[in-house]
């Protein structure tokens, strides 16, 4: 199969119904949301957030982002509940060693950039509400972007950066 068929020549493509859509569906913007956000965590992945256990745990974030999108496209509906649960899990055991956080702060580094993607691929995909299919992906987004915020925290706190704190008064 050769990797271009043309299809988007004319700003279209097929989900795996072999319905053609615009490029333009909400449906595609999701997908390309959540490939932007695939694409990022393995920058993490590469980069030096990812050694051992988090090296192996962004991996298995990507898999589940590329079986979110294959269920956006029409492959298959799965339950990302586990998922969510073992983010929250995660969530839980770097938040018991961190400060607690009384203010916001001001985002820095590649994991908030990776976060505010995730957020952007989660508004994506609460736009293609009331789709069934979309509700435990959209759930397992939001846990995601609440472990990459506090793993972004967790990162800093372990390299002893003083966190950044925002105030209103500037």
């Amino acid at each position: 199969m050769k990797i271009y068929t043309k299809t988007g020549d004319k700003g279209e493509t097929r989900l795996f119904n072999n319905l053609k859509v615009k490029k333009s569906n909400k449906i595609i913007e999701a997908i390309g949301s959540v490939d932007e956000l695939i694409a990022w965590l393995g920058v993490l992945a590469e980069g030096t957030g990812g050694r051992g256990q988090r090296k192996e745990m962004f991996k298995k974030i990507q898999n589940n982002l590329m079986l979110i999108n294959s269920q956006l496209a029409g492959y298959h509906t799965l339950n990302f509940n586990l998922e969510t649960e073992r983010l929250e899990k995660e969530i839980d055991e770097m938040e018991k060693k961190l400060p607690k956080l009384t203010n916001f702060i001001f985002p820095r580094g590649e994991i908030h950039i990776v976060r505010a993607v995730c957020r952007r691929a989660e508004r994506r995909l609460a736009s293609l509400s009331p789709v069934p299919h979309a509700l435990s992906p959209l759930k397992y987004l939001n846990r995601l972007s609440d472990y990459l915020f506090v793993l972004a925290r967790w990162t800093d706190w372990k390299k002893e950066k003083k966190e950044l704190l925002w105030s209103a008064q500037g």
